[in-house]
C-alpha cells in the first residue's frame, strides 16, 4: 500500500499525483497536455528521471543531446543555461560530472527521429521492452505523430491515440503521451485567480477521441507563463482531469524553471500560497 512505501505502479517523483494515480499503471494510456511553453516535455522529462525501472523516449521534438543535457539539469539540479554557455561554477560542475558518470548506466532510451511515425513508435516500443525492459514509455507528441488511418486530422489523431493504447496493454507498460492544447485557452481572462487559462479535457485538440482511449488525462498549467510575479510564481498546477484509477482534480507542484524541476511543494509554500488567497 501506499502507506507502506510502495505504489501498484511506476513512481512519477511527486508525492501528490503518486497519491492519485498510485503511480504509473502497466496497460495504461496517460496523456499530458499542455500550451507551449507549460514545461510538457521538462515534467516527461522528470518523470524518467524518477522512474525506478527503464524508460524508453520518444522525442519528435528535440535531439538526444538537447534530451540528454535537460535531464542532467534536472538530476544536477544544475542551470540549463549556464550549462549551454559554459558558465557553471565549480560546485555544478562537480554536479554535473557526477550526474553524467551515473547517466553512463541509466537505463533510458532516447529515439529522436523527427515526426515519428505510429508504426515507427510501436515497433521501437516493442524492441525496447523485449531487449532492454523498458517499464514506460514517454511520447513527446501526440499530434506530430504521423501514419493515422483516416482522411480527417480527427479520425488520424483518433486512430493513433488508439493504437498507443493497445501498445500499452500489450506491452503491459504505461504510455504517457505530451498532447498540445488548443490556442483558444489563452484568449480567456486570467481572473482575480490567476487560472482562468487553466487547460481543460475539452482544450485538447480532438478531445473526445483522446478521452475514450484515455485511462488517464492530465493538463498542465503554469500561470506565470502570463503574469510575472504574484501568489503563483513558481508554481504549476496539474489538473487531472480524467482517472480511472482515483480521484481528479487540482494537485499544485512547485517549478524551478533554471532546473526545469517539477517537485513537491514544501508545507511552507502550500501555507502561503492559502493565506495569499484567503486575503485576495
Amino acid at each position: 500500500s501506499l502507506t507502506e512505501g510502495k505504489l501498484p505502479g511506476v513512481r512519477t517523483g511527486m508525492r501528490d499525483l503518486d497519491d492519485a494515480l498510485g503511480g504509473l499503471h502497466g496497460g495504461d494510456l496517460v496523456i499530458v497536455a499542455g500550451r507551449p511553453a507549460a514545461g510538457k516535455t521538462a515534467f516527461a522529462l522528470n518523470l524518467a528521471a524518477a522512474a525506478d525501472c527503464g524508460v524508453g523516449v520518444i522525442s519528435g521534438e528535440q535531439g538526444r543531446a538537447q534530451i540528454g543535457m535537460r535531464m542532467m539539469a534536472i538530476d544536477g539540479p544544475a542551470s540549463l543555461h549556464r550549462m549551454r554557455t559554459g558558465a557553471l561554477n565549480g560546485e555544478e560542475w562537480g554536479r554535473v560530472n557526477r550526474v553524467m558518470q551515473a547517466a553512463k548506466n541509466r537505463p533510458i532510451w532516447i529515439y529522436d527521429r523527427p515526426g515519428p511515425s505510429i508504426s515507427e513508435i510501436v515497433s521501437q516500443a516493442r524492441a525496447w521492452k523485449f531487449h532492454q525492459g523498458i517499464g514506460v514509455l514517454l511520447v513527446d507528441y501526440l499530434q506530430k505523430i504521423s501514419g493515422g488511418a483516416g482522411r480527417e486530422m480527427r479520425l488520424q489523431v483518433g486512430d493513433i491515440a488508439a493504437q498507443l493504447k493497445n501498445l500499452a496493454r500489450e506491452l503491459d507498460i504505461p504510455v504517457v503521451v505530451l498532447a498540445q492544447v488548443k490556442r483558444e485557452v489563452e484568449s480567456r481572462p486570467m481572473g482575480p485567480d490567476g487560472l482562468g487559462r487553466m487547460p481543460y479535457m475539452s482544450d485538447i485538440a480532438e478531445s473526445g477521441i483522446v478521452e475514450q482511449e484515455a485511462d488517464q488525462v492530465i493538463t498542465l498549467y503554469r500561470p506565470e507563463v502570463y503574469e510575472e510575479g504574484g501568489q503563483h510564481q513558481g508554481i504549476a498546477f496539474l489538473n487531472i482531469c480524467k482517472n480511472r484509477h482515483g480521484p481528479v482534480g487540482f494537485k499544485r507542484l512547485s517549478w524551478r524553471g533554471e532546473y526545469l524541476k517539477f517537485s513537491d511543494l514544501a508545507h511552507g509554500e502550500m501555507r502561503a500560497i492559502d493565506q495569499w488567497g484567503a486575503a485576495g
